[in-house]
């Protein structure tokens, strides 16, 4: 008896252990979907298709009111390739371009962060910094943050966006 108790446990804990590791990518354990069926909902088609040319932005005012952040992709932000984005910062209507930008973002429903570590670079145009390595990884609400640093000044904005 002692034996098939310890062999009916340790299946039991098995099967229990097996869900955990599999659970973000089974829709039936986890209660919601990665599919692509997901991404065919009609109102994130566009976002999620690569093929939509279509440029895209999103402005905002910093946390501390110094600097507008414009957060400008060459098409909507979908999932699977990099995307091919830039900010543009602005002071007082002018361009910034002596700034130290960074990014962090992720999916805060699904309590992970960035596929990606994506850099950000100053372009040779005044105030144009490009995003190099971003990418998504699925359908659904997404942040993504900037820290700017300015003349030993700490600045930040997060952007909410649906794919």
């Amino acid at each position: 008896m002692q034996i098939k108790n310890s062999l009916s446990f340790r299946l039991t804990f098995i099967f229990c252990f097996a869900q955990l590791l599999v659970a973000c990518d089974s829709a039936w354990l986890s209660g919601h979907d990665h599919s692509d069926k997901a991404s065919m909902d009609i109102s994130t088609k566009n976002a999620t298709s690569p093929q939509n040319n279509t440029p895209w932005e999103m402005s905002q005012k910093t946390d501390k009111q110094n600097l507008l952040i414009k957060f400008r992709c060459q098409q909507s932000p979908h999932v699977g390739g990099f995307q091919q984005c830039f900010v543009l910062l602005e002071r007082e209507g002018k361009k910034v371009d002596d700034a130290k930008v960074s990014i962090d973002g992720g999916m805060k429903a699904h309590g992970h962060g960035l596929p990606t570590s994506p850099k950000i670079t100053a372009t040779t145009i005044a105030g144009q910094y490009k995003i190099e390595g971003l990418k998504f990884s699925m359908p659904g609400d997404w942040v993504v943050g900037f820290r700017v640093l300015l003349e030993k000044t700490t600045d930040q904005t997060v952007f909410k966006f649906s794919i």
